[in-house]
């Protein structure tokens, strides 16, 4: 069995397998890994000044999304500590109105900006512009994978690594129905990391030979409040008692579907165990706590991640290279939900991360 090994800066030692190798996962190793506190995890700490008088744009895909809400309080925060100038515009799901914000932006191109949630590959052109007046661009899932993303000038795409997350979601899945899984899958097509998180959590569910991957389905995160009570009711009347486990890409699909499913027979909504790969909501840590149509999330820092574009901002703006860290990978059950921020009902890691960047920042 070769496993490929990742360590991310972190004292625990995390084995996910390659992509496309999903039969040599050890789910249980995955899933044991993946529930240890991740309180020990360091962000390299260079120390660079913080830049002065900078005028940052920060392009929310849609703040409706918490993830996305989380990462922007997360930028808030830094931005302040660092004396910067912050927009933020919310583009509220639309194709549109992204394209507007960023070719406004070309009248007055910002020190940096920050793309929030969407696919950086839409918008090349107008990111060339901005990048050949002098913007420093990072982006927020912006593309299936973290660092620089391939044919843009996107020097660092923040987020943990999707293939881990999804491993871990689908591992957990295959373990707790005791490798019986009959799985749904949610996903957004419209992005990149979404597809890649969606396609390995069924590869994983499908290396399982007595699992079954019944259905992924394509669903936008801006229409699970008018689609999902409908596909809900679609899903159980075409499986029934054969969907055994839900995995979504975001924890939104559940806010959405929970109405429904409580309107579903007794026995099976109880039953049905629902996990997302992301983002570690409010209302998901709340679900999970009262254990409430869902029974894990794989978060992100998204605080954390806030600052940590902030600090790539800052390195870049010094003429550094990008720190190439990248968050480990963190399970929270019922069993864990306290640890790690679970107390106010987020991934926030008890690293004291705020004062190790504030001191990388100092003059």
């Amino acid at each position: 069995m070769k496993l490929e090994l990742t360590t991310f800066a972190f004292t625990l030692a995390v084995f996910v397998a390659a992509p496309g190798a999903v039969n040599a996962i050890e789910t249980q190793d995955l899933v044991e890994d993946a529930l240890k506190p991740a309180s020990d995890w360091l962000y390299p700490s260079e120390a660079i000044p913080a830049a002065e008088d900078k005028a940052i744009v920060f392009i929310a895909d849609n703040l409706r999304n918490s993830g996305i809400l989380s990462v922007a309080e997360g930028v808030r925060e830094a931005a302040d500590e660092l004396d910067w100038h912050l927009q933020t515009i919310d583009a509220r799901g639309d194709l549109d109105a992204r394209r507007t914000a960023l070719a406004g932006l070309l009248s007055s191109p910002p020190d940096g900006l920050i793309l929030g949630g969407f696919n950086a590959t839409d918008h090349t052109v107008v990111l060339e512009e901005l990048a050949a007046s002098g913007t420093a661009i990072m982006g927020w899932h912006a593309a299936a994978k973290p660092g620089p993303i391939a044919g843009t000038p996107v020097t660092s795409n923040i987020t943990t690594d999707p293939m881990a997350v999804a491993q871990v979601a689908a591992a957990y899945a295959i373990e707790v129905t005791d490798h019986q899984a009959g799985a749904v899958i949610f996903t957004d097509s419209r992005f990149g990391i979404a597809v890649a998180k969606s396609d390995e959590m069924a590869q994983v569910i499908e290396s399982c030979a007595t699992c079954e991957v019944l259905e992924i389905v394509d669903m936008p995160l801006d229409q699970t409040n008018e689609r999902m009570p409908a596909e809900i009711a679609r899903l159980v009347g075409k499986y029934g008692t054969q969907w055994s486990v839900t995995l979504g890409i975001n924890d939104l699909y559940f806010d959405d579907a929970i109405i429904e499913l409580s309107f579903s027979e007794p026995a099976f909504a109880q039953s049905l165990i629902n996990i997302s790969a992301g983002d570690g909501s409010l209302s998901a840590y709340q679900r999970i706590g009262s254990e409430l149509f869902q029974s894990a999330t794989v978060p992100e820092p998204l605080v954390f991640q806030g600052w940590q574009i902030a600090d790539e901002l800052n390195r870049a703006f010094a003429g550094h290279p990008p720190s190439a860290f990248v968050a480990p990978t963190k399970l929270v059950t019922l069993d864990n939900i306290q640890d790690d921020g679970g107390l106010d009902w987020r991934f926030e890691p008890a690293n004291d991360y705020r004062n190790t960047f504030k001191d990388i920042w100092k003059p």
